[in-house]
């Protein structure tokens, strides 16, 4: 609406290149001072590896092992989170896009 007024004040004083850079101005203001509405962090993604204490009589190469396997799991959880805010970045990029969890 502002860019439509001003297009009507400029177009009576102004050459086409000014009214197409203030448009432009205009869009770019509008733009920058917009929310994007970011998503809350989900809650899987704040989780900390869990700790992997030894048992007692347990063997060491089992608790590596289960220490292997918290550590696979976690990997997966960064994975996914980072793959979550790719897609919300791309989505406030292009808002074509939808966020759909995986």
């Amino acid at each position: 609406m502002a860019a439509l007024g001003l297009t009507a004040i400029l177009s009576g004083c102004g050459t086409t290149d000014q009214i197409r850079q203030a448009e432009q101005a205009a869009a770019t203001t509008a733009t920058a001072s917009a929310s994007t509405g970011l998503p809350d962090w989900p809650d899987y993604c704040r989780d900390k590896m869990p700790g992997v204490d030894p048992k007692v009589g347990e063997k060491a190469r089992w608790t590596i092992k289960r220490w292997e396997i918290v550590h696979e799991n976690d990997n997966a959880r960064t994975a996914w989170c980072a793959g979550f805010y790719d897609d919300v970045r791309a989505s406030v990029a292009n808002p074509a896009v939808s966020i759909a969890p995986n």
